[in-house]
């Protein structure tokens, strides 16, 4: 398959994933957030009929009580009334009471209060209507056995029941010693009828506020008597009883919950409460297939968009990539031309590169002015790249001599003393191919042997040559059997004297009497010589003779000595020993150094020389050498 027909393909298949992602994404977070919003709305809805419920119950209740409180005034206005006539009045006899009673009962007829009349626990004056004296409380008490317990002390007021009718009486004396008793009675039996009608006032008032909804919400409000199941009101009276398994939803979870609760089911969504007082469920509806028509038809909508939005990004594509797979073809045949040509001929080059010229500005013409730029340059480059292979490979050769020549320079250990006296073996790693650390080790005459250890402060090249001349100048001077600090003396001016890099070299020179032991030294700012006897003991010469090497004319260096007794070696090496390094970046360190001389078990020079590589390999693992090593030991026989 051609690039263009994969550039058409696959910016097809992008057009089409992301549109459809999209499409699905935006479907999807659209039909999430209107069934969050709809549930909302849904308990809110049901949370304000809940509310209204509540307010209708509660204002009932509230007239209710409003009612009472009007018959008990109108009760206790009338016995004031009847008291303050008793006191007006100066009745003599039984029979004038009876008279006065009678007058007032007419009286009080008038404003549909009875009277009853009791004197000495007997009833004097009966009700007008007979029906009172065949009704009872709801404690099992007449009138005649309420009158017979009244006091002066306060109204009593008692609820009367006979035959559906309901009566309320105020009983009371009209003073504490009188043999009196007075009830005054009003029949509310129109007042208690229509209390107790008051849920089917209610349903009435909610079903008429729920119908005007209608208009608002396209769900469903319903009120169920928890007794029956029945419905009370729904805002659709046109609509089918609840499923039974709504009814067992609503049992097993509204009832215990005093918040709204969602209950799942199949075809709708549900949220319902419960409202303790009258035993009744609270409901909200709406049916979810006509809750996500919307979305489906808003993602219809989209899906003809992407479709749309496709065939434009399919065109455009097929139109694009015709140009530019066309100047990519060009661009791939020079490519081509130039894999099949002498890239060392410019002449060939700039005849291939004229046919890809362009004077555009978009991206295809920069890479093939870029493509022809190389191509014109990369013959300079090869030229440049052979003749700089030639230079390296020259260099490398000097380096490979030169790093013959200091080794020979630095005598094998094969030419080092060894005699029955004493045996000097060494050691020498640098980290280039020429280094700066020095060491030697030679015969002055019969009984001594003169020897030294340094290390320039530079690497490479000027450090060979710096090392080069230093041990030069010792060697001179020890075989003109000068004292150490004689000698050090004399390399440092030489060194100083000629030294336009400021170079300069740690350094220990010293002359060992291989029959006596007898160590003369002295140390220029080198690190400190280890001394392992014979009870697996060390001792470090700790004596610092004077600065390094070359940095000033006439500096002073004095004189140090030491015994070395038999079967004691001296143990000198270069700073690049205690500051190897591991792949951690942990340094070797002097105490390293301390620690593997305290455990040397056998002292010959060869073992203890090899001994000490082999931890410092170890330490160092893969970590490649920073430092010039030099290693020298010498062991008294």
């Amino acid at each position: 398959m051609k690039l263009r027909n994969k550039l058409i393909v696959l910016f097809s298949l992008l057009i089409l994933i992301a549109t459809s992602s999209i499409t699905f994404f935006a479907s999807s977070r659209q039909k999430q957030s209107f069934i969050e919003n709809e549930l909302n709305f849904q308990k809110q809805t049901l949370e304000l009929l809940h509310n209204t419920l509540s307010l209708e119950y509660y204002n009932y209740l509230y007239q209710q009580i409003m009612s009472l409180v009007e018959v008990k005034k109108k009760l206790n206005d009338t016995s004031l009334l009847l008291k303050y006539n008793l006191e007006q009045n100066n009745l003599y006899d039984t029979n004038a009471y009876l008279e006065f009673f009678t007058q007032q009962q007419k009286l009080f007829k008038n404003i549909a209060i009875d009277l009853v009349v009791s004197y000495k626990d007997k009833i004097l004056l009966e009700p007008l209507d007979k029906d009172i004296l065949n009704a009872y409380t709801v404690n099992k008490l007449n009138l005649n056995n309420i009158l017979t317990a009244t006091n002066a002390q306060s109204n009593n007021y008692q609820g009367l029941f006979n035959n559906n009718k309901s009566y309320l009486a105020l009983a009371f004396k009209a003073y504490n010693k009188s043999d009196f008793s007075f009830a005054l009675i009003i029949d509310v039996s129109s007042l208690t009828y229509y209390y107790d009608s008051s849920n089917a006032n209610i349903s009435i008032t909610l079903q008429d506020q729920l119908v005007k909804l209608n208009h608002t919400w396209q769900g469903r409000f319903l009120i169920i008597d928890a007794n029956t199941d029945k419905i009370l009101v729904d805002s659709r009276v046109d609509d089918q009883n609840l499923p039974n398994s709504v009814l067992a939803s609503l049992k097993q979870s509204v009832i215990n919950n005093s918040s709204s609760t969602f209950i799942d089911d199949e075809q709708n969504y549900i949220f319902a409460s419960y409202f303790k007082p009258l035993n009744w469920y609270t409901l909200t509806l709406r049916d979810k297939n006509q809750t996500i028509s919307q979305t489906q038809d808003n993602l219809i909508i989209m899906l003809a968009i992407a479709l749309i939005t496709l065939c434009l990004a399919i065109t455009s594509g097929i139109i694009f990539t015709n140009k530019l797979t066309q100047r990519l073809n060009n661009v791939l045949s020079f490519i081509k031309s130039l894999s099949h040509s002498n890239l060392q001929d410019k002449q060939v080059l700039s005849s291939i590169a004229d046919k890809l010229q362009s004077n555009s500005k978009d991206e295809v013409a920069i890479l093939s002015n870029t493509i022809i730029n190389i191509s014109l340059s990369l013959s300079d480059k090869i030229d440049e790249l052979i003749c700089a292979n030639d230079k390296q490979n020259k260099i490398d050769n000097e380096l490979h001599t030169a790093n013959l020549i200091q080794k020979g320079m630095l005598n094998d250990n094969s030419l080092l003393p060894n005699n029955n006296y004493v045996e000097v073996y060494a050691y020498t790693e640098t980290a280039k191919q020429v280094g700066g650390d020095l060491y030697d080790a030679f015969f002055i005459d019969d009984d001594h042997i003169g020897f030294c250890i340094g290390d320039v402060s530079d690497k490479g090249v000027p450090a060979a040559l710096f090392m080069s001349t230093t041990l030069t100048l010792i060697r001179l001077a020890l075989d003109l059997k000068q004292e150490p600090h004689q000698a050090m003396r004399l390399v440092n001016n030489k060194l100083a004297k000629h030294n336009p890099n400021l170079m300069f070299v740690t350094l220990i020179i010293g002359v060992l009497n291989i029959k006596t032991g007898e160590l003369k030294y002295t140390n220029a700012g080198h690190c400190k010589p280890i001394v392992l006897k014979n009870n697996n003991e060390i001792y470090t010469l700790d004596s610092l003779d004077g600065i390094a090497a070359g940095i000033m004319l006439d500096s002073d260096y004095h004189l140090s000595s030491y015994t070395l007794n038999s079967n004691e070696s001296l143990l000198l090496y270069t700073d690049g020993v205690s500051e190897a390094c591991n792949n951690n970046l942990e340094l070797y360190g002097d105490k390293r150094v301390l620690a593997y001389a305290q455990n040397i078990k056998q002292h010959e020079a060869k073992s203890i020389v090899t001994g000490l590589i082999d931890d410092i390999i170890a330490f160092r693992q893969e970590a490649l050498a920073s430092d010039d090593i030099a290693i020298v030991c010498i062991h008294k026989k």
